[in-house]
């Protein structure tokens, strides 16, 4: 179980000791001593894939909890809390990298059309047969690319983190049209979901967002149902709805503070918002996470 504490640690790649800005990487054993932290429950503002080649431990995302096993792949998304506890002797890799980093090279948005990085789900993969030496081998190659601080190794690693991402998006391929992710459509709902993802404490009504978008409400209900099986608003109150429980199980915040986080009037309204989309008070949601 996580630690619980009275605040989030909120780590960004800033925080990290790297010469390479916006990519950080490290034996996956070795989280620790990278930062005690991050072994506690945190929030990540970058996305990360761990690479367990050997070895064994449990990963901590939001509600889900990950055992980690040979040859497996996780990859995190920012805004999620997450906590490790990794044997020291495992083998294999951990990566942070941030949005900016990857799209110094490749085009903006681009990270939003790999399946393996959605918000909405934690990947995790099992590597098999000949995807297990080409894993081995290009984590390798970016492990002595990483260390040796070239001054175009920024470049590089780019490339083979592009690499790997590809070969991730492989094994979990969407269902939809090359054209699909690349659609007007599909480019809005993404924006969409970015402006969300910044402003829910605040904004929770589709209006403000059609605006910042500079189209009617009635097209981003469209679009979201269309790309994401859900209207506006309902995206809205997911993502309200995450976040509360993720602050009532990480945090021992009490709930007049969350709800005032959440952007909230009232204890009494907040209350009845999350009892209304998850079955359950926050008390008893906080009770129930606490015996799991």
């Amino acid at each position: 179980m996580c630690i619980k504490t009275d605040d989030l640690t909120v780590f960004t790649l800033s925080d990290f000791n790297t010469d390479n800005y916006g990519f950080l990487m490290f034996p996956i054993g070795q989280a620790g001593n990278v930062s005690p932290a991050l072994l506690a429950a945190h929030k990540q503002q970058y996305y990360s894939v761990l690479y367990c080649k050997d070895g064994s431990g449990t990963v901590h995302v939001d509600k889900e909890v990950i055992a980690l096993r040979e040859e497996m792949i996780v990859c995190i998304s920012p805004q999620s809390v997450c906590s490790y506890a990794i044997d020291p002797g495992a083998a294999g890799w951990m990566i942070f990298f941030s949005e900016a980093f990857f799209s110094l090279r490749y085009n903006d948005n681009v990270l939003h059309h790999f399946s393996c990085l959605r918000s909405s789900v934690v990947c995790k993969h099992l590597l098999t047969g000949e995807a297990v030496a080409k894993w081995s081998f290009i984590m390798d190659v970016m492990s002595e690319e990483y260390n040796a601080r070239n001054t175009d190794a920024r470049n590089v690693l780019r490339s083979y983190l592009n690499i790997l991402l590809s070969e991730l998006n492989r094994y979990h391929p969407v269902a939809r049209p090359a054209e699909y992710t690349g659609s007007d459509k599909e480019q809005k709902v993404m924006a969409f979901e970015k402006l969300l993802d910044s402003n829910f404490h605040k904004e929770k009504l589709p209006s403000y967002y059609a605006g910042c978008l500079h189209i009617s409400v009635n097209y981003l209900n469209r679009i979201c149902n269309e790309r994401r099986g859900m209207s506006s608003g309902d995206l809205i109150r997911k993502r309200v709805v995450l976040e509360a429980e993720r602050l009532l199980h990480y945090t021992a915040r009490n709930i007049s503070e969350i709800a005032f986080e959440l952007g909230f009037d009232s204890i009494s309204y907040f209350t009845t918002f999350f009892k209304k989309y998850t079955g359950l008070s926050p008390e008893a949601f906080r009770k129930q996470m606490r015996s799991v």
